[in-house]
């Protein structure tokens, strides 16, 4: 442990301390947004009069925007937050928050 990592709050060797009672008001700080949009387009056709067709595009994230995770964990050593909202709720590439992803389906009823 270094002790010169540490410094009296409110003292005048102690950058960034300028409030020592800690009376920040609540919600002085917010972390990034989020915003999300998953798109769904289903077709049916009609082929025959007991056959069907379904085709289906899925599409998540469909603007591309990456929702970084806030909170406890979310923050490297470094000081950057390089976890998605997905990843760090142990969902990668799949969450929210996780880049653009399609999938494409056809499905035949009889």
């Amino acid at each position: 442990m270094n002790p010169a990592a540490f410094c009296v709050p409110g003292s005048t060797g102690c950058p960034g301390t300028t409030n020592p009672a800690g009376d920040i008001a609540r919600n002085s700080f917010y972390g990034p947004g989020f915003a999300d949009l998953d798109l769904s387009v289903i077709k049916n056709v009609q082929i025959t009069e007991g056959l069907k067709l379904q085709l289906r595009a899925e599409m998540n994230n469909v603007f591309n925007r990456k929702n970084l995770a806030t909170g406890a964990g979310s923050v490297g050593s470094n000081g950057s937050v390089g976890d998605t909202i997905g990843d760090f709720n142990g969902a990668p590439g799949l969450g929210p928050g996780e880049p653009f992803n399609l999938q494409i389906a056809a499905k035949i009823s009889f």
